[in-house]
């Protein structure tokens, strides 16, 4: 497979796709071009949902992997997982559309959404519109944030998705995000909300007295905590123009 844009996604959610390929006669379809196929990608969920409710897929050799979901697709919402749903239906509502995200599991993952903005001023003006001390921000240009490679066939079905850092082309990045989007972006920028971090590992019980804090945010407020964020968003934000 070439390394272009087509292979080169980031990861997020899913669910169970349409009908493949492999279902139907190959001697009737026709294979389709880049743009069809990115389009199919970005429509198409290659995870599960697995039984402590993350959701994430598996490479053919068995390790984690995953890649986004359009927030135009019917499977979107079976891609976003139950505790950080609502607050991702109230920015949709709003305008502003999600690449990935995470409810947060355990003590070691963190809960965040990674939003899609076609500038840097207009991620740092989302960021001034909310008065909470904990939350923090972290931009990125799209180009730097892809490090999943698809592989899939000549009719757009997924054949495996595995997780490996890939650079990627400003043009074949941007227009990545637009199929995810919608949009016709010239430029793309991912800001990162992140609600609750990741606790890092160390050695013994370093790990729960150096972020004590935090853990006790997780155990007990973090659910109120994300809340009152959503409904920030549903009575003072206004809908994204861009």
């Amino acid at each position: 497979m070439r390394n272009d844009y087509l292979n080169q996604l980031k990861p997020n959610v899913s669910i169970v796709a349409e009908a493949s390929a492999s279902q139907l006669n190959l001697s009737e379809l026709k294979p389709l071009d880049e743009e069809e196929k990115r389009s199919k990608i970005v429509n198409t969920v290659y995870n599960k949902k697995w039984p402590d409710g993350r959701i994430y897929g598996l490479s053919q050799d068995g390790s984690y992997t995953s890649h986004s979901v359009s927030p135009y697709s019917k499977f979107f919402l079976d891609n976003i997982e139950e505790r950080i749903k609502p607050l991702i239906i109230a920015l949709k509502e709003k305008g502003y559309l999600s690449l990935s995200s995470c409810e947060g599991h355990s003590i070691y993952f963190k809960r965040y959404v990674t939003l899609i903005f076609p500038s840097k001023e207009t991620a740092v003006e989302f960021q001034s519109l909310f008065p909470f001390t904990k939350l923090k921000f972290e931009l990125r240009h799209c180009t730097e944030v892809f490090n999943t490679s698809i592989e899939s066939d000549a009719f757009g079905n997924i054949l495996n998705s595995k997780k490996v850092f890939i650079g990627v082309q400003h043009e074949g990045a941007v227009r990545y995000i637009n199929s995810i989007a919608n949009r016709r972006y010239r430029d793309a920028w991912l800001l990162e909300m992140i609600i609750s971090d990741k606790i890092h590992y160390s050695d013994g019980w370093g790990k729960y007295l150096k972020n004590w804090k935090e853990i006790v945010f997780r155990a007990f407020f973090i659910d109120a905590y994300t809340r009152r964020l959503t409904n920030h968003i549903r009575k003072h934000l206004k809908n994204n123009i861009y």
